[in-house]
């Protein structure tokens, strides 16, 4: 019989036990739950950490890229470009 399937007396001897069975079954179960828990936890903590550097990303950008143009719009300054001198 395997290991799985089969229980300590309390003689020392081995028996087949179905209490012991769905003992170690149900023990195994509720590992993957935890497992799985764990996970699922992980994924959502993943998630947001990405949500939250993607909307800080968007920020940078838009204060890098598109700060200083909205900028000179609202005041309607007009910036020309300087004559490159040797």
């Amino acid at each position: 019989m395997s290991s799985s399937v089969t229980g300590l007396c309390s003689s020392g001897s081995m028996t087949d036990s179905s209490a012991f069975r769905i003992a170690s079954r149900s023990g195994s179960i509720v590992g993957s739950a935890y497992m799985a828990e764990q996970i699922a936890l992980f994924g959502l903590i993943v998630g947001i950490a990405l949500l939250l550097s993607g909307i800080g990303f968007l920020i940078l950008a838009i204060a890098v890229l598109g700060g200083s143009t909205a900028a000179s719009r609202k005041t309607g300054a007009t910036t020309s470009p300087k004559p490159v001198t040797l």
